[in-house]
């Protein structure tokens, strides 16, 4: 039983953390504004940053 309920645990935290990672929104002149890149988590900012300065 103890078994059973360690596997249920940990396939719940990993269910938990793989829906958390945000999404990257298209690059377009709308998204590319100072005041919308400030709102973007820090873990996809730099790369979306890029993304703006290529597109």
């Amino acid at each position: 039983m103890k078994y059973f309920l360690t596997i249920t645990w940990t396939a719940a935290v990993a269910a938990m953390l793989v829906g958390c990672k945000p999404t990257m929104p298209e690059a377009n002149r709308e998204n590319c504004q100072p005041a919308t890149v400030v709102q973007l988590d820090r873990s996809i900012r730099s790369e979306f940053v890029d993304k703006c300065l290529r597109g």
